[in-house]
């Protein structure tokens, strides 16, 4: 089984869909994003929204998405700059992810600030 990992995407929208071609062509079974996906703006955060549903990716937060979602500073700017749909489908990502003994994080594996985490990602994965 084949997985790809991608990671600190920070918006660049012409370059994950370079990088989501070149995985395509190469057999990949599962694509798992590292964190920090999104950047300051509403139509870019929800394009790659829409890429992340179409190549089905699974992802966990990176340290500038939990900004967007937990930052007192940010939160009177939310709302331009992400969408409610965009808000509630990456705000729903993990910290971390665990398949077998391997741990997909973007963050230190230890860092609490976040209680999510997936002891069952193969169900996570649809792999079992």
């Amino acid at each position: 089984m084949k997985i790809a990992i991608i990671s600190d995407i920070h918006g660049h929208l012409v370059s994950l869909r370079k990088c989501l071609n070149a995985i395509r062509n190469l057999n990949i079974k599962y694509i798992i994003c590292l964190g920090d996906i999104l950047n300051g703006r509403q139509d870019t955060n929800d394009q790659i929204m829409r890429l992340f549903e179409k190549y089905k990716i699974y992802s966990v937060l990176g340290n500038h998405d939990a900004a967007h979602f937990d930052d007192a500073d940010m939160i009177p700017w939310r709302d331009m700059l992400i969408t409610k749909q965009a808000f509630r489908f990456f705000n729903r990502f993990p910290a971390r992810l665990r398949y077998k003994r391997i741990v997909f994080t973007h963050i230190c594996p230890s860092f609490d600030k976040y209680k999510i985490f997936y002891e069952d990602a193969p169900k996570v994965l649809g792999i079992i």
